[in-house]
């Protein structure tokens, strides 16, 4: 019953600050970020919304989601505050697969010629927006080209901290491992997008506040109530790009060190905290701009609950199974590295696991934990299908986790017999 009421009121404090956050942002007259709005459209639709990093299509940029965070300042009634903060207005000339493309020229237009001469208004109220409580501010004093710039400085130096401190704090399998996954996969194009960059700042200030109190990892309650809050904020900050790191990257430097399956119960506790944190802020939000404008959202956020759990996404304007694009994709691979090829590397991962499980038991039970971490990703696409593969150039990204983990594994059970455990 304790533990109940010191969640409901942690609840309470962080809705209470995510409102008055949003709302206090909105107080910022338009009017004053609409010149770095318009230098950083321009910018934009001069790089291109979707401009690929070496070609490579996992290394696109989500410039078209960053501009419409800035179409979404520009866009903004600073004359009633409450209600821009509530309703997160967008606008375009055209809601189709153009609309993406020419979101930087319609929100220039909307800069020079303001919302009236707009075709189409979306409310985006689903979300908190948390995004533009630094935005806002930001775009009072630079550009996007700034910020970007400020974005990689930041988040660079964030991940090196964390890394110091996995280095001081944990075997240096942990540190060495997530350092050789950021490179080889590119962590170096996270920073140059604002929305990918997000999952990555909670997950980073999240994991250095935990290896620096080790008390409250000792605490399982206190722990939970960490990870109610990260999962709160998560949902408040972010896009809904790589959520699953926010969660299973803390829970890497909570359990380093540990052989033993009896941490799954943690896991699962904080997993649980975490979602709980995550859909109650969420859906405070829906609660919030019903009370505070009378506009109701939770039809929006249902109809859009329904299609990112569907079985369709969108290919080239048409609505496609995804049962559909899962056998394009197998023609393409067997294609390329031909039928037996591609059935051994699809098979190798289980009979890995198999061969290790009855090659070492002991250790397989024993760093169990990892597997279960790792499958933080794939449960999430399966239940999330939808949105996981029509976004999947940004998505991806959260299989950096799965992938962490199972190297992990591999090397630990692989390796049990001449581990020292301290």
């Amino acid at each position: 019953m304790r533990s109940l009421r010191l969640f409901i009121k942690i609840y309470f404090y962080l809705l209470v600050l995510f409102t008055i956050s949003i709302i206090g942002v909105h107080f910022i007259p338009s009017e004053r970020l609409l010149d770095h709005v318009d230098k950083s459209a321009l910018f934009i639709e001069t790089e291109g919304v979707f401009r690929k990093i070496f070609g490579f299509e996992l290394f696109k940029l989500d410039n078209k989601t960053d501009c419409l965070m800035l179409n979404m300042a520009a866009s903004a009634d600073s004359s009633h505050p409450v209600r821009a903060a509530m309703e997160n207005s967008y606008y375009y000339d055209d809601m189709g697969s153009r609309g993406h493309l020419s979101l930087a020229a319609d929100t220039r237009k909307l800069v020079k010629e303001g919302c009236d001469n707009m075709l189409c208004r979306v409310d985006y109220g689903r979300y908190w927006q948390g995004h533009q409580v630094v935005l806002r501010p930001l775009l009072l004093l630079m550009d996007y080209r700034s910020i970007r710039i400020l974005n990689i400085i930041v988040l660079t130096s964030l991940m090196m901290i964390t890394l110091m401190m996995m280095k001081r704090k944990c075997r240096p399998v942990y540190w060495i491992t997530l350092a050789a996954v950021f490179l080889v996969l590119g962590f170096y194009v996270v920073p140059m997008t604002i929305q990918c960059s997000i999952c990555f700042y909670i997950a980073f200030l999240s994991m250095i506040y935990l290896l620096k109190h080790h008390e409250v990892v000792a605490d399982k309650r206190r722990l939970c109530v960490v990870f109610f809050i990260i999962g709160g904020v998560t949902q408040y900050f972010d896009f809904f790009t790589t959520p699953q790191l926010t969660l299973g990257m803390p829970l890497m430097v909570c359990l380093h060190g540990e052989k033993s399956s009896r941490v799954n119960g943690t896991i699962i506790l904080c997993a649980v905290a975490w979602l709980a944190g995550y859909a109650l802020l969420w859906s405070s939000k829906w609660l919030m701009a019903w009370l505070l404008t009378g506009e109701n959202f939770l039809d929006s956020a249902m109809d859009s609950a329904v299609t990112r759990v569907s079985d369709t996404v969108y290919m080239g304007g048409e609505q496609v199974k995804i049962s559909s694009v899962f056998m394009l994709a197998w023609q393409k691979i067997t294609g390329i590295i031909s039928l037996p090829l591609t059935l051994v590397l699809c098979f190798s991962l289980p009979l890995l696991l198999l061969f290790d499980f009855v090659r070492n038991r002991q250790a397989f039970v024993g760093y169990s934990w990892l597997l279960l971490i790792a499958a933080i990703v794939p449960v999430w696409f399966v239940l999330l299908k939808n949105h996981s593969l029509q976004h999947f150039f940004f998505t991806w990204r959260a299989w950096w986790l799965t992938v962490y983990c199972l190297l992990l594994f591999f090397y630990f059970t692989f390796n049990d017999k001449k581990m020292v455990y301290e």
